[in-house]
């Protein structure tokens, strides 16, 4: 996979099947996402997710660069290819929920909970009306 900033910039290389500790703790620190959430994210296109990717192409790259660095970025002009040249497309929903990241570490992922029916939320109960006793005297 290739990343890029605007139509003259630079392509890096991002190999989303390596991720060294230093690098995972980095992505939990600045992003506050863990391995899943940081590969479901590329894939859906969380914001802190694609720029942790560039972040992490350009220091691989040799680049001193802070994540930060990309705050005043147009995110629209972030460009992502897959390793055919085209641009990056969305898997379809088929696919496993399993990250890449920790199936190509031949690690089994735990077997993901079926995601929970949306129900109309419950009306609040009415109020009662106070039952009017007979006078006491």
């Amino acid at each position: 996979m290739r990343v890029r900033v605007g139509e003259d910039g630079q392509w890096y290389d991002f190999e989303g099947d390596r991720l060294l500790v230093r690098e995972a703790r980095d992505l939990q620190e600045l992003t506050g996402m863990g391995l899943q959430d940081f590969s479901d994210g590329i894939r859906h296109g969380k914001v802190d997710a694609l720029v942790f990717m560039l972040y992490l192409a350009r220091r691989r790259a040799g680049e001193p660069v802070r994540f930060r660095e990309f705050d005043d970025m147009n995110i629209a002009e972030l460009e992502i290819e897959d390793d055919s040249g085209k641009p990056a497309e969305e898997p379809e929903q088929a696919e496993s929920d399993a990250s890449p990241l920790i199936t190509s570490a031949g690690v089994e992922a735990a077997a993901l909970p079926p995601p929970t029916e949306l129900r109309p939320a419950k009306s609040p109960p009415k109020p009662r009306k106070a039952k009017r006793g007979a006078a006491t005297g």
